[in-house]
């Protein structure tokens, strides 16, 4: 997963990527935090409409901020990292 959806989501800013990127599908469809680009001719319109839609739903960055703390915070990723060295 790259970076760069993490500090989206943390500034609370719906991401843009290509489908298949990480688990961002999943991470998108449990928190409904962007748009998904799929390659299929003629969709870019049907995806811009989307993320004004993302951008103009308040609920948005707070959607945005609960992946960032559920999936990329770093107290926990370092606890997890800990608990996995601890346990070898």
């Amino acid at each position: 997963m790259p970076t760069k959806v993490a500090v989206f989501s943390a500034f609370e800013l719906p991401a843009v990527v290509n489908a298949g990127l990480g688990n961002f599908d999943d991470y998108s469809a449990e928190f409904i935090v962007g748009v998904i680009l799929n390659g299929q001719k003629g969709d870019t319109e049907a995806k811009a409409h989307q993320l004004l839609e993302l951008l103009a739903d308040p609920e948005t960055p707070l959607r945005c901020r609960a992946l960032a703390e559920k999936y990329f915070d770093m107290d926990k990723g370092a606890e997890k990292y800990l608990s996995l060295y601890a346990k070898m």
